[in-house]
Formats: C-alpha cells, sequence, structure tokens
C-alpha cells in the first residue's frame, strides 16, 4: 500500500485529480496538491487529498 502523506512520487490516481474551480491538473507538493491554473493548495489530510474548495488556500 502507497502512503500518499509521505510518497513524494504522483501516485496511480493523481492524473484523476483536478481543481475542482479550474477543472486543471494537480501536482504534488509536500504536504498538498497544487492546481496548474490556479495554484490553489489542496491539503492531503491523514492521507487523503482534500479537494473542497474551502479547504483550499489561494495560489500566488
Amino acid at each position: 500500500m502507497v502512503d500518499v502523506a509521505n510518497e513524494r512520487s504522483p501516485g496511480p490516481f493523481v492524473p484523476l485529480f483536478v481543481c475542482p474551480v479550474e477543472q486543471a491538473g494537480l501536482f504534488r507538493d509536500g504536504e498538498t496538491f497544487v492546481c496548474t491554473v490556479c495554484r490553489r493548495r489542496y491539503p492531503i489530510e491523514e492521507g487523503i487529498p482534500n479537494l473542497l474548495v474551502e479547504s483550499a488556500e489561494q495560489g500566488v
């Protein structure tokens, strides 16, 4: 089993994840997934990506 919280590689499901605002791809950056367009950062909580807009940090 892959521990998403500690694994730096993208993992098998990352291509399926998209930003709920932009519908753009995401990339892994530490303990977050980052939208390739708007740069919103979605946290990974207990190994589970939280892709709720309310949980995201605004990008720069």
